[in-house]
């Protein structure tokens, strides 16, 4: 009985993450939407809908796009081509805090924890639709 249980506790464990599993803390978000509308929705829109040139960060648009990809993905495209107009410019935290204020933005809820703007552990966590 008690390696059975040691096998399950190893397993959760060891359970993939996703967005849904509350991956973000709401003062992330708070952050991440004022550098939002600051840097971001002049493109992307007040609404995070898109625009012209830029793709939606909500709704099935962008769930078309990023579902089952990893979060450092999505981490990534922010980091390195965002702001359109000076690219690569936002510090890891201000990456770190927009991604919480697009999840939290799509109806994910937060957590008890930060998100970490690691590398590593954002490549372990899988973007799901709510």
């Amino acid at each position: 009985g008690v390696l059975l249980w040691s096998i399950g506790v190893t397993l959760v464990a060891q359970a993939p993450k996703t967005t849904k599993d509350g991956i973000y803390i709401a003062e992330q978000s708070t952050r991440g939407e004022v550098i939002y509308k600051g840097k971001c929705s002049s493109c992307h829109g007040d609404d995070l809908t898109g625009g012209a040139f830029a793709p939606a960060l909500v709704g099935d648009a962008f769930f078309e796009q990023w579902s089952g990809k990893k979060l450092s993905d999505l981490a990534g495209e922010i980091k390195d081509t965002m702001p359109a107009d000076k690219p690569g410019s936002l510090i890891p935290d201000n990456t770190t805090d927009v991604l919480a204020y697009v999840l939290q933005s799509n109806s994910f809820p937060p957590g008890a924890a930060p998100l970490s703007n690691d590398v590593a552990v954002l490549a372990q966590i899988s973007i799901a639709k709510p």
